[in-house]
């Protein structure tokens, strides 16, 4: 995995060639021979394998050694940058073919969330679709127990049992955190990676199994003290959404990995804009009103 932030890896480059190399092959004290940077002996012959006395108290490296650290760690420090931006190139390349041909996406889901207050993780199934510009259906349980449905200036949520509705406006500034933390759903279907980098910082970028993952935070004040850092997974094959993992500030998180992928289904106007009518009892909570 290529990081942006060293923190975020297990093992930063420097500490990774810390462990690997074997300092006590670059000290020649004991024979007197001063080979140039490299790992070759006397007349080039290969360097001695025969273990070395622990260093005496006060002891030096000779600058054989020093010559050999410098350039392992100057080529380390160089290969992360090209790396991720090569990396970089080749996802965002992938993705802008996939998504300008993405107009829906429906998809089932497992929703697995993880609270300090809880000793294990808590699943449940659920259904979602995606369609242009930005709308979402999301249903938990099934039957539906809770439905939130993101439009294209309010967040609906809805509970059928309860026959209860609630409306969140999206627009206006006293919502931007609330906004922006929404708004990272849209992480899954960027257009652009000009847009991607609008919204998000992208931290880390990796190919692994099959799967490209991005780690991302939030570029808006407001939603990072909602969300820390979030975690988006693509299908290497065809650049499709399969695994969406937000982490808060206090340790928990919330994963969703979703399968029974469709891409460009048709999907019922209804669907994503229901009535509610007279069926529903509809609440803003912002306003602290009922109608």
């Amino acid at each position: 995995m290529v990081s942006l932030r060293p923190r975020l890896a297990s093992t930063s480059p420097i500490n990774a060639m810390m462990m690997s190399i074997r300092f006590l092959d670059f000290f020649h004290e004991i024979s007197g021979n001063k080979p140039p940077c490299g790992l070759s002996g006397p007349a080039g012959s290969p360097a001695r394998s025969a273990p070395l006395p622990p260093l005496r108290k006060g002891f030096r490296p000779k600058k054989s050694f020093l010559c050999v650290l410098s350039l392992a760690l100057g080529f380390l420090a160089r290969v992360p940058s090209s790396a991720f931006a090569s990396d970089a190139d080749l996802f965002f390349a992938g993705l802008a073919r996939s998504q300008t041909n993405l107009a829906t996406w429906t998809a089932d889901f497992t929703q697995t969330r993880s609270l300090k207050s809880l000793a294990h993780p808590v699943s449940s199934q659920g259904r979602v679709w995606y369609a242009e510009p930005g709308l979402f259906r999301w249903e938990l349980g099934d039957p539906p127990q809770t439905v939130a449905l993101r439009q294209t200036n309010q967040l609906v949520v809805l509970y059928p049992r309860l026959k209860r509705a609630e409306i969140y406006p999206l627009d206006g500034g006293d919502h931007e955190p609330w906004r922006a933390a929404l708004s990272l759903l849209d992480a899954g279907f960027p257009k652009s990676r000009t847009a991607l980098e609008t919204r998000f910082r992208l931290l880390a970028l990796a190919n692994t199994n099959g799967l490209w993952k991005l780690t991302l935070a939030p570029r808006n004040t407001g939603a990072r003290r909602l969300i820390a850092e979030i975690q988006v997974e693509f299908r290497a094959t065809d650049f499709l959404l399969v695994a969406h993992e937000a982490r808060f500030g206090d340790g928990s998180s919330l994963r969703n990995e979703f399968t029974n992928l469709k891409p460009n289904a048709v999907i019922a106007p209804e669907l994503l804009n229901p009535s509610l009518g007279g069926e529903y009892q509809v609440a803003e909570p912002f306003k602290g009103i009922k109608r």
